[in-house]
């Protein structure tokens, strides 16, 4: 992904962040910054971000109960390789859970 920068238009300062959409299309997203380190500490905020949720905070247009859904069955096939792999008394446990849960 292309990295966020600072950009000044009428003596406001905003960052623009590249990102590529679902269909793999450029977009771009623009956001004020009261000042030029304000902007700098947006950037690292925003790479922050995108680096713990991926591109899918700037692009993610579903509704809470579909991005809660997916969350849910993300967690629950990590808790399912997490406890296939453990060799702890409750790993079968978690297994049954998870797959009866998914």
């Amino acid at each position: 992904m292309a990295k966020p920068y600072i950009v000044e238009r009428n003596g406001k300062v905003y960052v623009r962040i590249p990102y590529k959409d679902a269909e793999g299309k450029w977009k771009q997203k623009w956001q004020k910054a009261d000042s030029r380190s304000h902007a700098q500490r947006l950037i690292g905020d925003l790479l922050d971000q995108r680096e713990t949720l991926g591109g899918e905070s700037l692009v993610n247009k579903d509704t809470f109960n579909e991005y809660l859904d997916g969350w849910l069955n993300q967690a629950a096939r990590d808790w399912h390789t997490q406890a296939a792999l453990s060799s702890g008394c409750f790993s079968s446990f978690f297994t049954a859970a998870v797959t009866s849960a998914v």
